[in-house]
C-alpha cells in the first residue's frame, strides 16, 4: 500500500517549506527591498520492487514546483477558499493581471538513487530565493507539484504582514491522539480531515493547534519584534505616562532589538506651562493644538556591562515623521559616526526609525537596533517643541493687530469729518472709506 504521509492521491508528492529567511537586500542603502529564500521539502523513499515512490527521473512530462507569491491578504485567502482547481486558476489570472500575484516555476534537482533505501523515508531540499521591492510589505506562498495537468497538495505559507514576519502558526493532530498530521488534507462538511480527497475509505480527522512559527527566521537589521497591539498595550496609564514599556530581542547576529513608544500630549499635559490653562479653557482646542506637537530631539544612550554610559543614536523631526537614522562605527576606530554615506571600513552601528502603528497622533512609536552584545539597560531623552507657545504667540500677535484696529477705528471715530455733531449721527459711507 503507498504510503499517504508521502505520496498524496494525485501520485504526486506532498510538498512542504521547511524554512523561511528574510533579510534586507542591502546593508548600506535606506529604504531597501526584502530577500525572502524558501526552503523546500519532500520525502522520498523507495518501494519493494527498488523504485523510488517518487520517480520524477522518467516520463515524458516533466514535474516541476509551481509557486504562487501573493502580495494581498484578501487574494491569499480567496485562493484557500476555492473548491476547484478551475476556480483557483480563474482568480490567478485576474489577480497576475492586478499585480497582487506572481508566479515562479522551481525545477527539481537531479533524483539521487544511492540516497534512497527500502523503507527509509529521504528528504530532499529545495531552495528558492525571491526579492520584493521596498514597498511590499505583504507576502503569502502557495506552492504545489505539477505534472502536466496533474497537481499535487498545495502547501502554503504566510510570511510577511504589514512589514512583519508572521510569529503564529498552527500544527494539525489527529483528534483524540497527539500524533501530528504531516500528510494532505481536505474540508468535508466543514471538518479538516486527512488525505486530498474525500472518500468512503477510513481517513483521520484533523484538529488545529495553535503553535509558534518556528520556521520563518528574520535577518532584517531592523525586524519587528512585537506586533502593533502588544506594543500599544504596553502604554500603561499612570500619572505620568511619558514612555511605553520598552519590548526587546536579540537578532542572530547578538544585535539588540528593541521597540518603544511616547505619549507627547502627557508630556505636554505634565511639563508645558499653557497646557494646563487651555485644557481647562477648551478640551477641544487643546487636543487639536497638542497634536501638533514635533520632536526637537530624541537621544538613546545604553549602559554596557562595565556601568559606562554611551552613546547609541539620536534623531528629531523632519516634517510629518522622526528622521530615519544610521549610525556606522569604524572596525579599527571603533567610534560611532552618524553618516548617509559610509565609508567601506564602516558598518552599521545603530539604526532608528518611526514606525506608525496607532490612528492616536499623540502616540509615536519607534524601533531600533543596536550592534552591541552587552547591554544592561536603556535610556532615552527625548525634547518636544511645545506647541502651545506657538499657538498663544500667534493669538498674542492677532490680538495685538486687532486692538491696533481698534485704536485707528476708536481716532477716526473723534474727527470731525466722520461724526455729524448736529445730528448726532456717524457719516456711514465716509466711515467706511476710511
Amino acid at each position: 500500500m503507498m504510503n499517504r504521509n508521502l505520496i498524496g492521491n494525485e501520485n504526486l508528492p506532498n510538498l512542504y517549506i521547511s524554512q523561511v529567511s528574510v533579510s534586507d537586500t542591502s546593508s548600506q542603502a535606506a529604504n531597501v527591498g526584502t530577500k525572502v529564500k524558501i526552503e523546500f521539502m519532500f520525502n522520498n523513499s523507495l518501494g519493494a520492487n527498488r523504485r523510488p515512490m517518487f520517480d520524477y527521473s522518467s516520463g515524458r512530462e516533466p514535474v516541476e514546483i509551481i509557486m504562487l507569491c501573493v502580495y494581498d491578504t484578501y487574494t491569499f485567502n480567496a485562493l484557500l477558499n476555492t473548491r476547484t482547481e478551475r476556480e483557483q486558476q480563474e482568480v490567478i489570472r485576474e489577480q497576475i493581471s492586478n499585480g497582487n500575484v506572481r508566479q515562479h516555476t522551481v525545477a527539481l534537482p537531479p533524483l539521487k538513487m544511492n540516497d534512497l533505501m527500502v523503507g527509509k523515508i529521504t528528504p530532499t531540499y529545495i531552495r528558492k530565493e525571491i526579492t520584493l521591492n521596498a514597498n511590499v510589505n505583504n507576502l503569502q506562498v502557495l506552492a504545489k507539484f505539477q505534472k502536466g495537468n496533474k497537481h499535487g497538495p498545495v502547501v502554503s505559507e504566510a510570511i510577511l504582514q504589514n512589514g512583519i514576519v508572521v510569529k503564529e502558526s498552527f500544527i494539525l493532530k489527529i483528534k483524540n491522539t497527539n500524533q501530528i498530521w504531516t500528510g494532505p488534507i481536505h474540508e468535508h462538511n466543514g471538518v479538516l480531515m486527512g488525505g486530498s480527497f474525500h472518500t468512503e475509505e477510513p481517513h483521520p480527522t484533523l484538529v488545529k493547534v495553535k503553535s509558534e512559527n518556528y520556521k520563518i527566521k528574520d535577518l532584517r537589521q531592523l525586524k519587528e519584534p512585537i506586533s502593533a497591539e502588544d506594543n500599544i498595550s504596553g502604554l500603561i496609564q499612570t500619572e505620568n505616562n511619558f514612555f511605553s514599556e520598552v519590548k526587546h530581542s536579540q537578532a542572530e547576529n547578538g544585535a539588540v532589538n528593541f521597540m518603544f513608544s511616547i505619549n507627547t500630549k502627557e508630556m505636554l499635559i505634565n511639563s508645558s506651562k499653557y497646557s494646563s490653562i487651555l485644557k481647562q479653557y477648551s478640551e477641544q482646542i487643546f487636543s487639536s493644538v497638542a497634536r501638533q506637537a514635533t520632536i526637537k530631539s530624541l537621544y538613546i544612550y545604553f549602559t554596557d556591562a562595565h556601568g559606562k554610559t554611551r552613546y547609541a543614536i539620536d534623531t528629531r523631526q523632519d516634517n510629518n515623521t522622526a528622521m530615519s537614522t544610521k549610525v556606522y562605527k569604524d572596525s579599527l576606530t571603533k567610534t560611532p559616526r552618524k553618516t548617509s554615506s559610509p565609508l567601506p571600513s564602516e558598518s552599521i552601528y545603530s539604526i532608528i526609525e518611526e514606525v506608525k502603528f496607532s490612528n492616536d497622533r499623540n502616540i509615536r512609536t519607534f524601533r531600533c537596533q543596536l550592534h552591541e552584545k552587552n547591554v544592561s539597560s536603556l535610556k532615552v531623552v527625548v525634547e518636544i517643541k511645545d506647541p502651545f507657545e506657538t499657538y498663544l504667540y500667534k493669538m498674542l500677535q492677532e490680538a495685538k493687530k486687532q486692538n491696533n484696529q481698534i485704536k485707528t477705528y476708536s481716532a477716526l471715530l473723534k474727527r470731525r469729518d466722520v461724526f455729524d455733531r448736529n445730528t448726532g449721527r456717524f457719516k456711514q459711507r465716509r466711515l467706511a472709506d476710511k
